[in-house]
Parts: structure tokens; C-alpha cells; sequence
């Protein structure tokens, strides 16, 4: 899900560029990785850019954290 910074009239300049530039790194960060969680609140799928650096699918077995696995 994708929530962005809204704009106003009333914002000068600069707030609109800044409001730009948050808007295209949440939209590249949400093309990159996705987390989801399971029932209890847990990490568990990673799609997209992991935290090493890499790019894939990753599952993590009931439980455990799947960030936890990059520690």
C-alpha cells in the first residue's frame, strides 16, 4: 500500500519538492521489497531487494522472523 504525501496550495516551493522527492523514494522502496506478515504479527515472506543486497523470494518457517535471518 502506497500512501504519499499530499499537497496543498498553500505549500512553498521547496515543501513541494520535498513532498516530491519522499513521494519517489516510497514509491521505489515499495517496487523494491515487499514484507508481509503472518497471522501473529510476524515477518515472515521478503519479495524484492533483501537486506544484504540481493533480490529474490524469501520464507522464513513458522515462528521466525525472516529479517532475523540477516542478523
Amino acid at each position: 500500500m502506497f500512501t504519499g504525501v499530499r499537497f496543498s496550495p498553500s505549500m512553498t516551493k521547496n515543501d513541494m519538492i520535498n513532498a516530491l522527492n519522499e513521494n519517489f523514494a516510497l514509491l521505489e522502496n515499495l517496487n523494491r521489497t515487499q514484507v508481509f506478515r503472518d497471522e501473529t504479527g510476524k515477518n515472515r515472506i521478503i519479495i524484492g531487494r533483501w537486506p544484504d543486497g540481493q533480490y529474490g523470494l524469501l520464507i522464513s518457517k513458522p515462528g521466525v522472523d525472516v529479517l532475523s535471518l540477516f542478523k
